[in-house]
């Protein structure tokens, strides 16, 4: 599981040594609040990066807090045990900037004592999706524009 520990980005499952015995989890999304705007500081700290030729760059403006809970699974996915343990978690809506299409990815996060969660230190404002078939319409293209080019300074819109 020491891969997740970075950026958890969906469904993946790993392979853990406990009692000397092969077993597999599964870290599952359980939510805890509305997604909200990301604050500006996220936007502007976070990493960009470098956007493949022909693909569109896709801008973090959503996020929610939750907890990813890991549950010992069968070959199928199927949880058989747990949870066993929690981490702390946040779903980032990412959009592009002509706010008509977005997808999703989770991330691992730090407690930030009573202020909530944060991303992780390799947190990307600006990134493409790994996976072009997790990309959907956004029902609310005029609300991702503008919420892209509030956060973003109109800068790439």
């Amino acid at each position: 599981m020491a891969s997740q520990k970075r950026a958890y980005q969906g469904k993946t499952t790993g392979y853990s040594t406990r009692n000397s015995t092969k077993k597999e989890f599964d870290l599952r999304w359980h939510e805890l609040n509305e997604a909200k705007l990301i604050p500006e500081s996220w936007a502007e700290n976070g990493e960009r990066h470098d956007i493949p030729e022909g693909k569109d760059a896709f801008y973090a403006f959503q996020a929610k807090a939750g907890l990813l809970l890991e549950y010992e699974v069968d070959r199928q996915g199927t949880p058989i045990s747990g949870p066993h343990r929690e981490e702390p978690g946040l779903r980032v809506l990412y959009v592009t900037a002509d706010g008509e299409r977005v997808f999703v990815r989770e991330f691992i996060a730090i407690e930030n004592g009573t202020q909530g969660f944060k991303p992780p230190s390799s947190f990307p404002s600006v990134t493409a999706p790994m996976d072009q078939n997790r990309v959907s319409e956004y029902p609310r293209p005029v609300e991702g524009r503008k919420a892209v080019a509030d956060l973003y300074d109109n800068r790439v819109c």
